[in-house]
């Protein structure tokens, strides 16, 4: 396994003149990899090299001190709490920091609390978010039904002004996830009332979980009937 905080490979500086492209390129390869460490290294040299940091930057790093908060890597943070505690303080640091934070820097901070289970402190970085899109209502609805919050989910779901495919499949998954089994079925049988959302193999595979928990053969057969036309 590749160290957690191993030197990742950096961009020669002469090559930036003062432009973090190339420097957000190797730490963006870093965050989505198997060593967010060594993006957080990378963006800590990128700044003491006297790059400003944009707001790909302070996104993308933000992401990476995330994933470092996530159970499988918190295991193999050798200070163990105290680790966690300061790699927390500084995603929150980092935010606060940012010179403009758009909806890609939101987006990052609420889904990383969410796939941390920090849904009461990514709830309240929600509700100071100035607008409000898809993909943050989409995390807040999902870390609700992953934790079981079904009702609050469902609350949130109603709120949301413009519902996409994903947020239909999250809703109709979580339900079925958390064995609220007639609710699934009633939300997928809702959905053709509902503008031009046209179910996808999530949503179906969702829906015939949940129909086969109930053992409701002729809405099954419905959808085996759909499937065919579809």
């Amino acid at each position: 396994m590749p160290s957690l905080w191993m030197n990742p490979r950096q961009p020669p500086v002469t090559s930036s003149s003062g432009d973090p492209f190339l420097w957000n390129a190797f730490i963006k390869t870093s965050s989505h990899g198997p060593d967010p460490g060594g993006a957080v290294l990378t963006f800590s040299r990128m700044v003491a090299h006297g790059i400003l940091p944009d707001r790909f930057s302070f996104s993308l790093n933000a992401q990476a001190i995330f994933y470092l908060l996530q159970p499988d890597h918190q295991r193999i943070l050798h200070d163990g709490h105290d680790a966690f505690w300061h790699i927390d303080a500084a995603a929150r640091h980092l935010f606060a920091q940012m010179p403009a934070r758009d909806s890609f820097s939101w987006n990052s901070m609420i889904d990383g609390l969410v796939k941390c289970g920090r849904l009461a402190d990514a709830a309240a970085l929600f509700e100071q978010m100035p607008e409000k899109n898809v993909l943050a209502w989409a995390s807040m609805i999902y870390g609700h039904m992953e934790a079981g919050n079904v009702e609050l989910a469902r609350a949130l779901f109603n709120e949301m002004p413009d519902k996409d495919l994903i947020t239909w499949n999250i809703m109709i998954s979580g339900y079925a996830k958390n064995g609220c089994f007639i609710e699934a079925l009633s939300l997928f049988q809702e959905m053709p009332s509902r503008g031009k959302l046209h179910p996808d193999s999530t949503t179906l595979a969702a829906a015939l979980s949940a129909i086969a928990e109930l053992g409701q053969i002729n809405d099954g057969l419905s959808i085996h009937e759909y499937i065919q036309r579809n």
